[in-house]
């Protein structure tokens, strides 16, 4: 549980670093401890407005889809960028 825990709060420091438009800003994140003694990690991230996978798979021609030559994978390494702390979120006990 320790390590994933360790896990869960190194992958929200490095999210909250980072600034583009399809991944959400972090806020805030935290640990609660229940009754039984076990805790329980949250997380509140900006909520991006738009359709789900589901729904734009159902719209699209799935023929089209799967022919279209995507892009460069490396063409969108370049845009997430780390963003000097403005929306690093809290650390968590």
């Amino acid at each position: 549980m320790e390590r994933d825990r360790k896990r869960f709060l190194r992958e929200i420091r490095t999210t909250a670093q980072l600034e583009h438009p399809g991944i959400p800003a972090v806020y805030g994140t935290g640990v609660e401890t229940g009754g039984d003694g076990g805790a329980q990690l949250w997380l509140v991230m900006q909520l991006l407005r738009g359709s789900t996978l589901e729904t734009l798979l159902d719209h699209t021609d799935q023929t089209e889809a799967t022919t279209e030559i995507p892009p460069a994978p490396s063409a969108g390494l370049s845009w997430p960028r780390p963003n000097p702390g403005s929306r690093r979120p809290p650390e968590a006990a």
